[in-house]
């Protein structure tokens, strides 16, 4: 499943995504400050999608420290 956010920037199916999120997350999940930006759980580049479960209302500080970071839920030797 291809993401609806692209390099190239956000579609208009990742705007209607990202204001569903933060409409049903408007604390950050991982500090409670605002949130701002939406987080991909299992980033994208580690094979993550859009779908709801893998996404996350996140503040720009902890969304930006924790970046494209293999998460902990899963095995370290696959990165």
């Amino acid at each position: 499943m291809p993401s609806a956010l692209t390099d190239a920037g956000s579609s208009s199916e990742w705007r209607r995504i990202r204001a569903r999120v933060l409409a049903e997350e408007p604390e950050c999940r991982y500090c409670g400050a605002p949130s701002d930006t939406v987080d991909h759980i299992v980033p994208r580049k580690y094979g993550g999608d859009d779908r709801r479960e893998n996404l996350a209302g996140a503040c720009t500080p902890c969304n930006l420290a924790r970046g494209a970071t293999a998460p902990s839920c899963l095995p370290s030797r696959e990165w």
